[in-house]
């Protein structure tokens, strides 16, 4: 789903068997990245190199305040130092806009999360209780109605 500005979306992340939760309550920021796959082509010959785009990858960065009784914020900081099948997890990108009580249209997405800083900030100073973590989404999105915890 394409979304025109990052006010028209949220993210719930999966925090159980088929149970969401929004990123909500400590989130500073949430930016989305797409970044395109690429072959480039040089020949011998010496003409200019060629670039094809063969497709794009998409990263989801967040920095947050650890909320204790925020579940998407407590499980992504529960994956710190994980690696292979440990941190990866489902996220769901979704309109802010309920389509009825409780009930969301979006999109379900495999990810790969990534702690990438503990008790930091944007600045690199020193902070008691936060992290940064990136989400890199693996595969298509499958297009779902779903509850979110609020």
């Amino acid at each position: 789903m394409n979304f025109a500005k990052d006010s028209d979306f949220r993210i719930a992340v999966k925090v159980a068997y088929d149970t969401f939760a929004p990123l909500f309550s400590g989130v500073k920021k949430i930016e989305r990245i797409f970044l395109p796959q690429k072959i480039t082509y040089r020949y011998i010959s010496g003409g200019a190199a060629k670039t094809e785009i063969i497709g794009y990858s998409e990263t989801v960065r967040i920095a947050a305040d650890l909320v204790l009784d925020d579940a998407a914020c407590m499980y992504l900081y529960s994956l710190a130092e994980m690696t292979g099948r440990d941190c990866q997890t489902e996220i769901f990108l979704y309109d802010k806009e309920e389509i009825s009580p409780g009930i969301f249209y979006g999109k379900r997405y495999p990810v790969t999360a990534a702690v990438t800083k503990i008790a930091s900030d944007g600045n690199d100073l020193t902070a008691f209780y936060g992290f940064e973590a990136e989400l890199y989404i693996n595969g298509e999105g499958t297009p779902e109605e779903r509850e979110v915890l609020q």
